[in-house]
């Protein structure tokens, strides 16, 4: 834990009202009680301390998002857990007039703006012995890392009958998030299927499937249904949509044929996993999807589909896992201004007419001013840095040479982010600085997957190699 505080509870826990962890270090580890001589009288007054921690790393200086959980009614019935709502971790509890564990009556959850409402890793800590009434002292999660997200209540309704702990790990940007790259290609004689490159399609004649788990980005499964050639396949693939698990990437692309023998059954059935009407059901045309398997679609569902003879049906998107960590992405804001040119800056400009508000993708040159941002100098020292006002998720940087008069563009670079805007971490990649290709041309488009991602609030590119001068323009993709 980068830094704990212990929030001081020996008076507030005595009588109605909240008790709550210093907001510099909002989030609980452990419960410090004290000892009572009688357990028919080990009331919850005895709840002496809270020890409260920072974040983990990248969320330490992270603002906090926080709700209150109505126990009420859960901490009223024995043999029951006492949760927090997925994501969120305890900070802080209420009790009522009454001494008993049943008047501990709403929590404070909080979390980190920017963590994803999912936790890496969770487990139960036993604190059954530890927490009883002829004990005293801290009690906390006995992993390093984990914060308490709920509490357990058995059979009676005294302080000691919380008997274990449920204790969660934040889910890390830097190591715990991954973006993966699907694309979906559709036409008569080959469908393919790929992820982050690799095709994992069939390749069979009708509707080619592939199952990808939302939250890891595991191969479920690799399927196709001929249902041109066997009425039966149509049947057999309604069965395979209905029996796929929620929270699934679904992958679909027609190869040759699709329409022969489909029913109404078998077109809602595509419907649930994230189709859209009207399709169009043409001999041999052609239909690619990116779906998921839940109540809520998110963003990144998408569908092409084609009459014979107008090309292939072609889908692409980048996708972060967990999902929850970024539903929508897009474009952050320098190519439509959204980001401010107050929040762009550099480490040094040829002149005023180079100046870091140029470095925006498609950026033009007008009104006396260049086509790119072009720095002062040509060394390895040179950086341009946008300050995003708050924790984003950049997925992928879009690069971009000079647009006007020169050949110049930026070969490689490296990336470095922060959230204070003064202390900067580089990008890694299995421990080593991550060195970015860069363009070849001054007007190509290339773009860079930041995978995992990066969440902070300042972003830095720092060109290595380039070609003439240092000019570039860019965009950042996330959320």
């Amino acid at each position: 834990y980068p830094v704990c505080r212990y929030g001081n509870w020996w008076g507030s826990f005595d009588r109605q009202g909240w008790s709550l962890c210093p907001s510099s270090s909002p989030y609980i580890v452990g419960l410090e009680r004290s000892k009572s001589n009688q357990g028919q009288n080990d009331y919850i007054y005895h709840l002496e301390a809270a020890k409260c921690c920072q974040g983990t790393i990248p969320f330490i200086n992270d603002e906090q998002d926080c709700v209150i959980a109505d126990w009420v009614g859960s901490f009223d019935r024995s043999r029951t857990w006492n949760l927090c709502p997925r994501g969120y971790y305890l900070s802080g509890l209420e009790r009522s007039h009454g001494q008993n564990l049943h008047n501990i009556e709403k929590a404070r959850c909080c979390k980190p703006r920017s963590q994803p409402l999912v936790y890496k890793d969770c487990y139960k800590e036993n604190v059954w012995s530890k927490f009883d009434h002829h004990s005293s002292g801290m009690v906390s999660c006995a992993r390093n890392g984990y914060y308490i997200t709920g509490l357990y209540r058995s059979g009676c309704d005294l302080l000691y009958c919380v008997e274990e702990f449920m204790c969660c790990s934040m889910l890390s940007a830097i190591e715990d998030v991954k973006v993966l790259k699907f694309q979906v290609r559709s036409g008569c004689g080959l469908a393919l299927i790929k992820i982050d490159g690799h095709d994992y399609s069939k390749h069979g004649r009708g509707y080619n499937f592939v199952v990808v788990d939302g939250w890891t980005g595991k191969v479920e499964s690799r399927v196709y249904f001929d249902t041109h050639a066997n009425v039966g396949n149509v049947n057999n693939m309604i069965k395979f949509i209905q029996g796929i698990a929620t929270s699934k990437i679904v992958l679909a692309a027609i190869q040759d044929e699709g329409r022969k023998s489909m029913t109404s059954e078998a077109y809602k059935a595509l419907l649930t996993i994230g189709a859209k009407e009207p399709m169009k059901r043409d001999y041999r045309g052609s239909f690619a999807l990116i779906g998921f398997s839940g109540n809520i679609k998110p963003g990144f569902v998408k569908q092409v589909d084609n009459l014979k003879g107008k090309g292939p049906s072609i889908v692409e998107e980048l996708i972060t896992l967990p999902y929850t960590v970024c539903r929508d992405p897009r474009d952050l804001g320098m190519r439509t201004g959204k980001i401010k040119d107050s929040q762009i800056s550099a480490s040094s400009e040829w002149n005023r007419q180079h100046g870091p508000d140029n470095a925006r993708l498609y950026f033009r040159a007008h009104s006396g001013r260049t086509g790119a941002w072009s720095a002062k100098v040509n060394d390895v020292h040179q950086w341009i840095q946008v300050d995003f006002k708050s924790s984003t998720v950049v997925l992928a940087i879009n690069i971009q040479g000079r647009e006007d008069c020169c050949n110049q563009f930026v070969r490689s670079y490296t990336v470095s982010w922060s959230n204070n805007g003064k202390i900067f971490y580089p990008y890694k990649h299995q421990g080593k600085v991550k060195v970015f290709p860069g363009n070849k041309d001054r007007h190509s488009v290339v773009q860079q997957l930041i995978s995992p991602p990066i969440i902070a609030g300042y972003i830095r590119v720092n060109p290595k190699s380039w070609n003439q001068h240092i000019s570039l323009r860019l965009e950042f993709i996330g959320c």
